[in-house]
């Protein structure tokens, strides 16, 4: 047994000390022994504060669910927003919304192809506990038909892909398990070139405009791969000043590649001597957003702020969006004056918003505003179960559940229900939960005969305090009221709902009620 609880520990030091090793010979061979040679090295430090983010939008599109991914197609006529309640088309012109798509799992990123023909996903739920379920598809966006749809599971270190459209559209360069780098025929569904020896998991790779050569993180040693298709050859791209990859964008012409580091760091890389030519510390820990101006002049940086800086001196030409606890992330360049992103925080309970910004000015031309959101491992909320009703001449007994998605996780405190009827009569509950029973899932409550042909409204109070609470609350504009018609029922068979219901503030889901005597003879 001892020596079965040491094997993955053993296994974790060997990678990292292979990893420790692998950084310093390709560094050594990569660099021989040579400083890199920066054309320049600024700093956000030296430059002012930027500007605060704007306290007022004019113009605001509201979004159902918590924003999580965008993705604006080439044309800047369509911007794609995956959110907690599904995926939303909107037309950027008319502000209207085309078109829906479903979406249960959690959206990791969502990407157009180059021509807008196409439309990738990558998502992932758990299925069960310890098991995590990557989900990748992709969509014909004029029949929106799905054309490519592949599941991949078996453990909860399994992390969504990150997806790269090749320049022909046709082409999708993912993350397969375990590690695979892979390029795929999204027509045909086959793997045309891989790269299965990455010891560490892809999560950000890029193509270059001329679609010959992918350039990926997940190397030895915190290097980047750059992969020539045709030749299926790799290059190394090692700087011992920077940290892991987290963001990779290939200038427009193809000459450069911009890079973002954990820690703040921004390195452009020259793709044809293979050496980070300039160096720009763009943050405090951290880039979590990074593009090119389509005239390849500017690259734009997000995490705490959104700063514009020139490619050829690295000097800062603006910075703006700066509010204490803000993230932006998901920067795209949209044309020579837009620049968009997606707005978030860890810290406070803000609603996520898609912002549009003026580039030069600072100005926000418009927002997306979704839900708020209270993030915790368990990513799709909570699930109020009507589990049983049993309606007779002298009471009516009901037991309600509330679930966690997750599995083996519960509500962090105490909560209880309110009845009333279609006419606003209000039914008093006795809570007759057994003491050894598990109260933080299950309630059972007795009241009084329901009269016949009545609806009865349900409603969830008494959550505990928000910030202690682990779920996703989503709060729209207009709460909705769950309404149950008893007379709907049939003994032991689920009435199917699938409801929204307002509680107390919080949005939860109704899926089911049944109406099962059984359960309760004993009572």
């Amino acid at each position: 047994m001892k020596a079965k609880k040491l094997t993955t520990p053993l296994i974790i030091l060997f990678v990292l000390m292979l990893s420790a090793f692998g950084a310093y010979a390709i560094g050594k061979a990569i660099t021989q022994s040579q400083e890199p040679h920066y054309q320049f090295v600024t700093s956000y430090q030296t430059y002012p504060d930027p500007q605060p983010a704007p306290t007022t939008v004019d113009s605001i599109v509201e979004v159902a669910g918590h924003i999580t991914a965008f993705d604006i197609d080439s044309t800047s006529e369509r911007i794609a927003i995956a959110t907690s309640k599904n995926i939303q088309i909107y037309n950027l012109k008319t502000l209207a919304q085309v078109y829906t798509l479903p979406m249960l799992a959690d959206v990791y990123q969502i990407q157009f192809s180059p021509d807008g023909k196409r439309l990738a996903i990558s998502a992932s739920e758990f299925e069960t506990m310890n098991n995590r379920i990557v989900h990748i598809l992709v969509y014909d966006t004029t029949s929106w038909d799905a054309i490519y749809d592949v599941k991949s599971g078996g453990s909860d270190w399994l992390e969504p892909s990150a997806l790269a459209w090749h320049p022909d559209s046709n082409r999708l360069a993912l993350v397969q398990p375990f590690y695979v780098l892979s390029v795929i025929d999204v027509s045909t569904g086959e793997a045309l070139e891989t790269q299965s020896d990455e010891i560490f998991f892809p999560r950000t790779f890029a193509w270059s405009p001329d679609g010959k050569r992918l350039i990926s993180n997940g190397d030895w040693g915190q290097t980047l791969r750059r992969w020539n298709i045709e030749t299926n050859q790799t290059v190394r791209l090692f700087d011992k000043k920077v940290g892991g990859a987290q963001n990779i964008v290939w200038s427009p012409n193809g000459e450069q590649i911009a890079v973002g580091y954990y820690g703040g760091d921004v390195c452009l890389w020259n793709a044809s001597n293979n050496q980070c030519e300039g160096m720009i510390h763009a943050h405090f820990n951290s880039v979590d957003g990074l593009d090119w101006s389509p005239n390849g002049q500017q690259i734009a940086t997000a995490s705490g702020a959104i700063r514009v800086w020139d490619a050829k001196t690295g000097e800062l030409q603006n910075g703006f969006g700066f509010y204490d606890g803000l993230i932006y992330s998901n920067l795209q360049w949209i044309n020579d004056t837009t620049i968009a992103t997606l707005e978030s925080s860890y810290t406070l309970n803000i609603r996520s918003a898609i912002r549009l910004w003026d580039a030069k000015t600072s100005a926000v031309k418009l927002t997306f505003q979704g839900w708020n959101d209270v993030k915790s491992i368990n990513s799709d909320g909570i699930a109020l179960h009507l589990d049983d009703i049993q309606i007779s001449k002298d009471q009516t007994i009901l037991q309600v559940s509330l679930r966690m998605n997750e599995p083996n996780t519960n509500i962090a405190g105490q909560w209880n229900i309110t009845l009333t009827d279609s006419d606003g009569l209000a039914y008093p509950l006795t809570d007759i939960t057994s003491p050894d029973s598990d109260q933080a899932q299950t309630h059972i409550y007795r009241t009084v005969p329901i009269l016949e042909g009545k609806r009865l409204i349900l409603n969830l109070v008494g959550l505990p305090d928000p910030s202690l609470l682990p779920i996703l609350r989503d709060i729209p504009n207009a709460p909705i009221a769950l309404v149950v018609d008893p007379n709907l029922l049939t003994e032991n068979k689920p009435l199917v709902l699938n409801q929204d219901v307002d509680a107390d503030g919080y949005i939860i889901k109704l899926k089911s009620i049944t109406k099962n005597f059984i359960y309760f003879s004993s009572l």
